[in-house]
């Protein structure tokens, strides 16, 4: 039967993918033993790039709000609080944390 002789291959790279990452996160960690300050730098970009980005969605619903109240007048607009805008300002204090 073919299906043990594939079940047993299937087993054998897991087991070989689990100990490939077992060992790229231990080069992981010890990479950021020997390199605190490139990765505290590192980390504190990754940080500063999804602020940005949250920003430019943030200001692309702020021009779509706006040319909604051009066209309707002075129509009441309300804003609500999604998970971008609790994302920004938990990675803002991220960032003070870190620096």
């Amino acid at each position: 039967m073919v299906f043990p002789v594939i079940a047993g291959r299937v087993a054998c790279r897991r087991a070989g993918a689990a100990g490939r990452a077992q060992a790229s996160k231990a080069i992981w960690q010890k990479l950021e033993e020997e390199n605190r300050e490139f990765f505290k730098a590192y980390h504190v970009r990754l940080i500063l790039k999804e602020q940005i980005s949250i920003f430019n969605q943030l200001l692309q619903k702020q021009v779509e709000l706006m040319h909604g109240m051009s066209s309707a007048g002075a129509a009441a607009v309300s804003l609500r609080i999604d998970s971008n805008t609790s994302r920004m300002a938990t990675l803002s204090l991220l960032l003070l944390v870190i620096a």
